[in-house]
């Protein structure tokens, strides 16, 4: 007989351990293994002593046979009492019979052994393949995993090298701007020198109105204009930097101020040293808007009747009331209402006459806010004449400039208009913040407006009167 062999085998294909990445996993298929193979190897050896057993138990077993039977024949050839010699072959198969039976029980026994070790190792194979199945979905999700690892770093990769031409582009565009806004820096200032130029020669604006054309209302330039308004705005912000008083004091007047003028001054001595230049400023250009840039002027102010010149006229306010009157028919007069107004004042030009509006409003402002002079150096009376007198030149020669700014608007048959925002009135498009004012109520906000600074300059085209274009936003302090 053939020495014995496992009659079991798996099909399925062994698992390399190349594939197991998991040291924790790998540990546990050695140890299985392990036991898997000395299990085996017990196996095969109790296979073979059993074999080996049986096979001598055979050969014992055929081998008593015969000699009991050549026992039998020559005891019947010597004669020997058949009885007796009946009963020693009896003896000797019972005894042959019961080491069979023995033989037998261990052989049952071996094989009862023999099954469970077979089931056992079912078990354990049976084991093995479901941890390798787990093994195979963890090595399927594990390359799945590091598929989508693989993927998200070309991705990353890819971003990396578009964030490096991004900053490429960036680093070129940041050059260009560099290189730009030293060009417009050289622009400003050569704007800002043309600014001084054209500040000089805004005394002969009026010019503009004695020319040829200057009767049939030709289009003007708004950029000329705007120049001339921000000119007149900054010179009033210089004039309140540099003559308000920088230290407190108290005030005291020669007559008591009332109503707005009084709550002006009670405003101006509570506020910071900034705060009291822009109420300053303020209340200059509040004047300026009063009497001048808001009111309809021929220039006509200054125009008597007779040769002797002692009966006055009030031309002016009667062609202010005509205008006013013509503005206020019904719609579609507007084009003949500007060009009366336009030949008016050209007609008006030619009598040369001089003007003194500008002169009284210098006087106004000033008169308005001696206080703060008189009552800030008592006892430097040459001094502060000499900047009195040094404040009285800036005042008129700013309010000149103003009144020729508000002819030259007024020659135009587009209306141009200098709107002063209400205190307290929303912050909207037509104005820029420039400071701000601690809030009085705490429904104010940032979007409030404290007072204005300086009014914006807006225009309303003759072909469109009802459209509002904003040339220049009035400067403002909100809450």
């Amino acid at each position: 007989m053939s020495r014995f062999n496992p009659f079991y085998r798996s099909s399925r294909p062994e698992v390399v351990m190349s594939d197991i990445r998991d040291p924790h996993v790998l540990q546990q298929y050695i140890l299985i293994q392990e036991q898997v193979q000395h299990l085996h190897a017990e196996f095969l050896q109790l296979g073979n002593h059993l074999s080996e057993q049986f096979n001598k138990l055979q050969d014992q077993i055929i081998k008593e046979g015969a000699e009991a039977r050549m026992g039998a024949t020559f005891s019947r050839v010597k004669a020997e009492p058949p009885l007796s010699d009946g009963r020693i072959i009896e003896d000797r198969l019972d005894g042959t019979r019961d080491e069979i039976r023995e033989l037998k029980e261990a052989v049952e026994a071996a094989e009862k052994e023999r099954k469970l070790e077979i089931s056992e190792r079912l078990r354990m194979q049976h084991e093995y393949e479901i941890k390798c199945n787990e093994w195979e979905g963890m090595k399927k999700n594990g390359n799945a995993y590091i598929d989508e690892l693989r993927v998200r770093n070309d991705q990353l990769e890819a971003s990396v090298k578009d964030l490096g031409k991004n900053r490429g582009l960036a680093i070129e565009r940041l050059e260009k701007l560099v290189a730009q806004n030293q060009v417009l820096e050289g622009e400003s200032a050569a704007m800002k020198d043309e600014m001084t130029t054209l500040q000089e020669q805004t005394i002969a604006l009026r010019g503009m109105l004695t020319k040829d054309g200057g009767h049939e209302g030709n289009q003007m330039d708004d950029n000329t204009i705007v120049r001339s308004f921000a000119s007149i705005r900054e010179q009033m912000q210089r004039i309140a930097h540099k003559f308000c008083p920088t230290k407190p004091f108290e005030l005291t007047f020669s007559r008591s101020p009332t109503g707005q003028r009084l709550e002006f001054f009670k405003f101006w001595a509570a506020g910071t040293l900034p705060k009291r230049r822009n109420l300053m400023r303020a209340k200059i250009f509040e004047i300026i808007q009063d009497e001048i840039l808001q009111r309809k002027n021929f220039g006509m102010d200054d125009f008597f009747e007779g040769s002797g010149g002692n009966e006055k006229l009030d031309l002016e306010r009667s062609l202010h009331r005509f205008e006013t009157a013509l503005m206020g028919l019904n719609p579609g007069s507007e084009a003949a209402t500007a060009d009366w107004r336009v030949r008016t004042l050209h007609c008006a030009s030619l009598l040369k006459l001089a003007n003194s509006r500008a002169k009284k409003t210098a006087a106004l402002i000033q008169g308005y806010l001696d206080p703060l002079w008189s009552c800030s150096r008592p006892n430097e009376a040459e001094g502060a004449s000499a900047d009195v007198k040094h404040l009285a030149v800036l005042l008129e020669r700013v309010c000149e400039e103003a009144f020729e700014f508000a002819m030259l608007l007024r020659s135009s048959r587009d209306s141009y208009r200098c709107e002063l925002p209400a205190r307290r009135s929303p912050l909207g498009e037509d104005s820029e913040p420039q400071s701000r004012e601690p809030s009085e109520g705490g429904s104010l906000t940032d979007q409030d407006i404290a007072y204005a600074l300086a009014p914006a300059l807006v225009k309303y085209p003759l072909t469109d009167p009802k459209k509002r274009l904003i040339l220049e936003k009035a400067h403002v302090v909100v809450f």
